[in-house]
């Protein structure tokens, strides 16, 4: 195999979530440096920070589009002689759902605006102690609670269908789940970000 001239080996690995493959690529030749010693810790950090950002924002989608779901199926589906969307263990699963998501929204517009603002490249340390590394952990933290927890709700609310293999909200909550593990367990992400405020505040 090549590309761009340069000979690579490319392994597909087994992974939780098939609508996203994943495989280990191995270079066969000698690669262009891109950063030294020196520049090495910063520029890793700058790939995870965005990297970070863009699945929290992936996860906002997992948790809207299963929030929308799990509603326009309550609405359609009758026990009793009404909408499941009527009684409240389901409505007000729904509106959790819904709260989830907008939070989780908010917080990884925060974190893209502030990236954005440093500028992809810097080192995100800032005079009150990494607050970018902060905003940045915190909201992946909360887009993927609010994916997982949208995932399993909406395929609470629909109940059996929501088991089988022909419908999708077991792919959302895949992809929820597989986002999880790529990244790092939410209570991770705050302690992380905890352990960083606490730094800050004792300097």
């Amino acid at each position: 195999d090549g590309v761009a001239g340069v000979a690579v080996r490319v392994e597909p690995l087994d992974v939780l979530d098939a609508t996203r493959p994943l495989a280990r690529v191995t270079l066969n030749t000698s690669a262009t440096l891109l950063a030294g010693p020196a520049e090495f810790a910063a520029v890793l950090a700058a790939a995870r920070r965005v990297a970070l950002t863009l699945l929290a924002a992936e996860a906002v989608g997992v948790s809207a589009r299963c929030t929308e779901l799990a509603v326009d199926y309550a609405g359609i589906r009758h026990q009793f002689g009404r909408p499941i969307g009527t009684y409240q263990a389901i409505s007000h699963r729904c509106a959790d759902m819904f709260v989830g998501t907008e939070a989780a929204r908010a917080l990884v517009a925060a974190a893209a605006q502030a990236l954005d603002a440093a500028g992809a490249t810097t080192d995100g340390a800032t005079t009150d102690g990494g607050e970018l590394e902060v905003a940045v952990a915190l909201a992946a933290a909360e887009a993927l609670d609010a994916a997982v927890g949208a995932a399993q709700g909406s395929l609470q609310v629909h109940g059996g269908i929501g088991f089988t293999w022909e419908h999708p909200v077991h792919l959302y909550l895949r992809r929820a789940k597989s986002s999880e593990a790529l990244i790092a367990a939410p209570d991770r992400l705050r302690e992380q970000a905890a352990s960083r405020l606490v730094a800050a505040a004792r300097r």
